[in-house]
């Protein structure tokens, strides 16, 4: 059975990859998905990673604090939510509550990287087996065997990125920018090879086309109000502007939403001369 083993950040990396390495110790009929770099999620995501998403019954979601705001994980997210064989969505925790969890990713019972949550984790994997899955005293065996391993990981991990609390890296707007550009541009390509009936073009375009557009014209008001800066970066969401006018009218939403959208991208200024605290 596969499972997909979604990340974002560097973090989250280390703590994916770690899970991709122990989950087959306990339960061997398990293959985990895992992109190795985030640079292949946006060359390849129209056909490897979406085809991916469409045969996993089990998604894990490496939480940490500095992807909460992820577009690719929540993307990824309602993919998996939505797959017609009833996926199964499960967030992991790290040094996070549920509390902290925002967006799409809130909507799913989250767990914490605790021993009895793992192995509840475990259990529900198990479950999805059917033919392939262990017996509980099994499982439970394997699981007492590998569990040390996978906390001493973890704990390595986690400690040797901790920062003081105030210090606690946040993802810059520019890069959140960038990616929900990616996965905007990356969708529409796929909906365009198989002609809109892409498992991803199906599932999840209402949520790609209206939370991304919106969240870019967000991140131009701020830059507006001050609260960014760079010149390049200014001239850069220019270029991504025209893009998304490009892209607009050939999204299914209704016309009214397009043409509202088409009028706010068009009325924002870019003032390359001002000078705005980064």
């Amino acid at each position: 059975m596969k499972i997909f083993i979604s990340w974002s950040g560097e973090l989250s990396q280390q703590l994916g990859n770690a899970f991709k390495d122990w989950i087959p110790d306990v339960l061997q009929a398990v293959h985990p998905y895992f992109t190795p770099e985030d640079i292949k999620k946006g060359e390849r995501w129209g056909s490897e990673i979406a085809r991916e998403l469409e045969e996993s019954k089990f998604g894990i979601f490496c939480v940490t604090r500095e992807n909460l705001s992820s577009g690719w994980m929540n993307f990824e997210a309602g993919a998996i939510s939505k797959n017609k064989d009833h996926s199964q969505v499960c967030p992991i925790l790290f040094d996070l509550q549920p509390t902290d969890v925002t967006g799409p990713l809130q909507q799913f019972q989250a767990t914490a990287f605790t021993k009895d949550d793992i192995y509840k984790l475990l259990q529900a994997i198990n479950a999805k087996l059917e033919t392939q899955a262990v017996s509980e005293d099994r499982l439970e065996r394997q699981f007492e065997r590998v569990w040390p391993q996978l906390e001493e990981d973890v704990r390595r991990i986690l400690a040797a990125q901790a920062k003081p609390p105030h210090k606690t890296p946040i993802r810059k707007d520019r890069e959140l920018l960038e990616e929900v550009l990616t996965l905007l541009r990356e969708m529409k390509k796929s909906e365009q090879s198989d002609n809109g009936n892409s498992f991803v073009a199906k599932n999840q375009k209402e949520y790609a086309e209206r939370y991304l557009i919106e969240y870019y014209i967000k991140m131009l008001k701020d830059i507006e109000r001050g609260s960014m800066n760079v010149t390049s970066l200014l001239k850069c969401l220019q270029h991504i502007r025209q893009i998304l006018l490009d892209i607009l009218p050939f999204l299914r939403m209704p016309q009214q939403k397009i043409l509202e959208l088409q009028s706010e991208l068009k009325s924002l200024s870019f003032n390359t001369e001002k000078e705005v605290p980064f």
